[in-house]
């Protein structure tokens, strides 16, 4: 992004979200339970927000380094068709979807939750950590459209 560009300015040119899941659409959290399966939990304003971009004509990719079905199942029920599960190495599932959607970079949006995302960060247009939240303040993502 430009320095002479506000980040509004930069945000005109987004056509495009894509998300990491743990971290960015829960808190991170795990409640593993006596069988091994992992839970996770998502909030519905978050969910609310997604189906709002996606009803703007948003794109939106999901790129998620584990392989839960329930996550997929989830993302799905919102309307989001493009998921990557078991990605761990996420840049070349960003790369494979910018390639196949003909989708240039300065359009894209991407937000993961810790280092392994930068790769990802370099590649697209902007790039976003969500802050870690308390637990007063479960939301991360916050999409706004007028």
């Amino acid at each position: 992004m430009a320095d002479d560009k506000s980040y509004k300015e930069s945000l005109e040119h987004i056509t495009t979200f894509i998300f990491d899941v743990d971290g960015v659409l829960t808190d991170g959290s795990l409640l593993i339970t006596t069988t091994g399966d992992m839970l996770r939990s998502m909030n519905v304003k978050d969910g609310y927000a997604l189906k709002q971009a996606l009803n703007k004509k948003y794109n939106i990719c999901i790129i998620y380094g584990g392989t839960n079905e329930g996550v997929r199942e989830r993302l799905k029920h919102l309307g989001i068709q493009t998921i990557y599960l078991g990605a761990h190495n996420k840049k070349d599932q960003f790369l494979e979807y910018i390639k196949t959607q003909n989708i240039s970079p300065e359009h894209i949006l991407y937000m993961g939750d810790d280092i392994p995302r930068c790769s990802c960060y370099a590649i697209g247009r902007l790039g976003r950590l969500p802050a870690r939240r308390s637990s007063r303040n479960k939301s991360t993502v916050a999409l706004y459209f007028t």
